[in-house]
């Protein structure tokens, strides 16, 4: 029987692999995108203007947009970039947004307002709490192993016990008393014996 919980709590563990891996796979998501929507940290963040709206496609087919936005660095060079997070609510064209770029690749400029550091949360609070259940789970496995382990050796180690209604004091010792013979009250019955004379018992 121990061995059959044995076996289930390791398929338990076992189990308990695909749903890490989604936690961590969500994790690394939305700390991919949380790295994207941080400036740049050589880089020089400054104000742009949305100025047209890029349409895309999800893997689902549904339409989203990314927002165009110009801006200008600090040698006077206009650049305009697409974002790299496609919305089914962009923000309006001639919004200002903040914008983060390194001076050597403009080209290169994030949008730091276009959500993805929302999204980045939404991913990594779910992996944590994909993670917190899996862990919750496993700990719990493994204590009801760690007990029952402890209880097969207590109970291999420790000889039985009496059973319930056994009191060691009740018992007499002086129930069998070989002094308390009394040869007076036995009785010969002479008829029933055969005399053996002396000549043939050997005398």
């Amino acid at each position: 029987m121990a061995a059959k919980k044995t076996l289930l709590g390791c398929g338990a563990s076992l189990a308990l692999l695909p749903v890490l891996l989604f936690g961590l796979v969500f994790m690394g998501v939305g700390l991919v995108i949380r790295s994207t929507s941080q400036p740049f940290d050589d880089g020089i963040t400054t104000v742009g203007t949305v100025v047209d709206h890029v349409e895309r496609r999800s893997s689902d087919g549904d339409r989203l947009t990314a927002v165009e936005v110009r801006f200008e660095t600090l040698s006077g060079e206009e650049v305009f970039f697409t974002s790299s997070t496609a919305t089914s609510n962009p923000k309006a064209i001639g919004t200002g947004v903040e914008v983060s770029y390194r001076p050597d690749d403009p080209g290169g400029a994030r949008n730091l307002d276009d959500g993805s550091a929302f999204l980045s949360w939404i991913f990594i609070g779910i992996g944590l709490v994909v993670l917190g259940i899996a862990a919750l789970v496993f700990l719990g496995v493994a204590f009801a192993g760690l007990k029952m382990l402890v209880s097969g050796r207590n109970s291999a180690i420790d000889p039985p016990s009496p059973p319930g209604d056994f009191d060691p004091t009740a018992v007499d010792p002086n129930a069998f008393d070989p002094t308390a013979y009394d040869p007076s009250g036995t009785k010969w019955d002479s008829g029933e014996t055969d005399f053996i004379p002396d000549s043939d018992r050997g005398f």
